[in-house]
């Protein structure tokens, strides 16, 4: 809350949207969208889109590659095998990590 009264960059969760701020322009990106969160329910998760936001924000990625990183990255056993892969599997849900 500090960092952003001071107009500095600051990441974090509003009502269901990761936000990006610095001096009151704000870019919000829903979690609802971001696959590997499963809606923003799985909390590590979220932490680390997070983190890939603020990487890529300080890295000085146009905000339309964010996005689209955010919207495109799947955690499923092609792109990141054994890294909390979700399955379904005779109607249950398998988690592999």
């Amino acid at each position: 809350a500090a960092h952003r009264v001071q107009g500095h960059r600051v990441v974090y969760v509003d009502r269901g949207d990761i936000v990006a701020e610095q001096a009151g322009a704000k870019h919000r990106f829903a979690l609802a969208e971001v696959p590997i969160t499963r809606n923003g329910s799985i909390g590590f998760q979220v932490e680390n889109a997070m983190a890939a936001v603020a990487a890529a924000w300080a890295a000085g990625a146009p905000w339309d590659a964010i996005r689209t990183g955010l919207l495109t990255f799947e955690n499923d056993a092609d792109n990141a095998p054994g890294r909390f892969n979700v399955f379904t599997v005779r109607g249950a849900t398998v988690i592999a990590d």
